[in-house]
């Protein structure tokens, strides 16, 4: 799943593999790395618990772990602690970094896509004021996104 997060336990392509090993389609499920399938420990045991219900080898192309034994089960398991942990981690550091960014006051998140002066904000508003132009056809218009365009027709409102 390309741009979803390990850490989601819905994802499109994990859930079409579910839905193949469901089926019998699947008789080995090859990853290379265990935590490379889920970051949570709940959500490896429970796919390793899955798979062994219908009959599918779990398999590391980088880990030499054997599942099908406790000691290979130990690992697993452990391996799956470790990732949980690093995924936690990770989220703390994010967490601190945009909190030094905010209180620094540096911009947090993606950069707009334009700059609006007093005056353009002021022909945007007006150009959705008469009625005539959705917010979408306003954003086109005004080469942004329909949430800028919302937000600019929010902090008007607030301004009155």
């Amino acid at each position: 799943d390309r741009g979803v997060s390990g850490a989601k336990s819905q994802r499109p392509a994990l859930s079409q593999l579910f839905a193949d090993c469901r089926n019998g389609s699947v008789s080995v499920v090859c990853v290379f790395r265990f935590d490379r399938f889920a970051r949570s420990l709940k959500q490896l045991v429970g796919a390793l618990e899955e798979f062994r219900s219908l009959g599918i080898d779990f398999v590391s192309c980088t880990e030499a772990v054997d599942t099908s034994i406790p000691t290979g089960e130990l690992v697993f398991q452990i391996f799956g602690a470790i990732a949980q942990f690093e995924r936690t981690l990770i989220s703390e550091r994010v967490k601190a970094g945009i909190a030094q960014a905010k209180r620094e006051g540096r911009r947090v998140g993606r950069k707009p896509l334009r700059e609006f002066s007093q005056a353009e904000a002021r022909n945007l508003i007006a150009s959705h004021a008469n009625g005539m132009k959705s917010v979408r056809s306003v954003a086109r218009e005004f080469q942004t996104t329909a949430f800028i365009v919302n937000k600019i027709l929010e902090a008007q409102s607030a301004d009155k």
